[in-house]
């Protein structure tokens, strides 16, 4: 067959091509970047994971007497900087202090928050950091633009690091979301919502950890419990323990706000010897879009990896 014939051929294949695109590609791309612009990314880049839990009873497991009795008694004030705040640009809105006794030295490390005195606590934020043995405060060079949230000292081996969480909110104009949105296929940082951080004290360098926020530090500071969120309109949230010295992530169990759209209904805490986590509060159930509410008093043994529900 000659090559005037096989052209002929493909031709009409050719000319099918943007049939196609005008009919299944351009509606799938319009709908997909209006739901972008509207609402964000829900869920996407999160992190989210959904995980009914597979609940044990706590009747009859001695174990878990300490536990009941502990959370039980409420949970113990954390002590905030009280210190001279002159030396700190704007307001301290939050601080976290790493002892290595309970005597509180003042050369144990700390790390302070500020913020724009009498104005949004979000603008101008600045963190301050007492390394180590260190005598004075320096100022980390984080960017003005990042909101930070909770942040909190923790331990790696015998490091010192320093772990924040941004809030990087999809409530903006439509426009900028998409912007945001294409970015993120080269910077996977800027699709959370909420994000954390890790600051390297020794070292002085700070790398994106990966989703989540609503940092919880272990007593021993070796751990941490956080949660992933999606963004606006989405209502389920995943509870997760972090190892720092496996550098492994646990996912406890995931739940839907009671209330969908007002945010989290529900809390967790650590034990005292920081091999329990409580979670207590209120869920609408343990799936998305599932109905099943519920009130919840349950305690999570990290070495059994088990979940006890308290009556």
């Amino acid at each position: 067959m000659d090559s005037s014939k096989q052209s002929a051929r493909r031709a009409p294949a050719r000319r099918w091509l943007p049939a196609v695109l005008l009919v299944i590609f351009f509606p799938f791309a319009a709908v997909h970047f209006s739901c972008i612009a509207v609402l964000g990314p829900g869920s996407w880049g999160s992190g989210v994971e959904e995980k009914t839990p597979d609940l044990l009873a706590a009747a009859g497991e001695p174990e878990l007497l300490q536990y009941i009795d502990e959370f039980a008694a409420g949970e113990p004030e954390r002590p905030g900087w009280k210190g001279d705040s002159s030396g700190f640009e704007g307001a301290v809105v939050f601080s976290d202090h790493l002892a290595d006794s309970d005597d509180h030295e003042e050369n144990d490390p700390w790390v302070i928050q500020t913020a724009r005195v009498g104005g949004n606590s979000t603008l101008d934020q600045r963190l301050y950091l007492l390394p180590p043995g260190g005598d004075h405060f320096q100022e980390l060079d984080i960017p003005r633009e990042m909101i930070v949230d909770r942040p909190t000292l923790l331990r790696n081996g015998s490091s010192v690091v320093l772990v924040f969480g941004r809030w990087n909110s999809w409530g903006i104009p439509a426009l900028h979301k998409i912007s945001r949105y294409l970015r993120s296929y080269l910077d996977s940082s800027l699709l959370p919502e909420y994000s954390l951080y890790v600051h390297d004290v020794s070292a002085g360098t700070t790398r994106y950890q990966g989703p989540g926020g609503a940092l919880k530090p272990s007593p021993d500071r070796r751990k941490a419990a956080f949660l992933r969120s999606g963004s606006r309109g989405t209502s389920l949230h995943s509870i997760h323990v972090w190892d720092l010295e496996t550098g492994k992530t646990e996912t406890v169990l995931s739940l839907t706000e009671a209330d969908p759209g007002s945010g989290a209904s529900f809390d967790y805490r650590w034990s005292g010897d920081s091999r329990a986590l409580r979670i207590s509060g209120g869920a609408g159930g343990f799936v998305a879009r599932s109905a099943e509410p519920r009130e919840l008093n349950l305690i999570y043994l990290l070495a059994e990896k088990a979940i006890y529900s308290v009556e």
